[in-house]
């Protein structure tokens, strides 16, 4: 399970730009015409050895209605909705074994069970971190 993204080419203004393109290539949808724009992310560190100090900046639109999405199949398999109340629901966290471990007891890393899909990694931090300031904006 991934988020939308990609590198930025040189043709991208800026990393906006990037998720722009990036997102209308991977899933059709038009961020400048069907959502919001929201703001940045932290940061995200990549943790794997083949790209040392690799880091990732998530960024946030909202959608207000529903969208007729068309992934592109050379790049994504499936699409999968998961709405903020979903992903605060305790029922969807779960933890999965490290599936790169090797030894008799793989390590259990925390991870959202998303529709019987399962989120973890990268992508369960980002979404974490968007969980955590999305709580603080509603505390408000």
């Amino acid at each position: 399970m991934a988020l939308p993204g990609g590198h930025h080419d040189a043709a991208d203004a800026d990393v906006v730009a990037t998720a722009l393109r990036e997102t209308h290539e991977e899933v059709g949808l038009q961020l400048d015409r069907d959502t919001e724009w929201i703001g940045f992310l932290e940061r995200a560190r990549v943790q794997a050895v083949a790209r040392p100090g690799f880091e990732i900046q998530p960024l946030v639109f909202a959608l207000q209605r529903d969208v007729d999405l068309r992934p592109n199949p050379r790049e994504v398999k499936a699409v999968v909705w998961a709405k903020l109340d979903e992903l605060l629901s305790p029922v969807t966290h779960i933890s999965v074994a490290y599936p790169g471990a090797k030894g008799i007891e793989p390590p259990r890393l925390p991870a959202f069970d998303v529709q019987g899909h399962v989120v973890w990694g990268l992508t369960y931090r980002i979404l974490t971190d968007l969980l955590s300031v999305w709580g603080e904006a509603t505390a408000r």
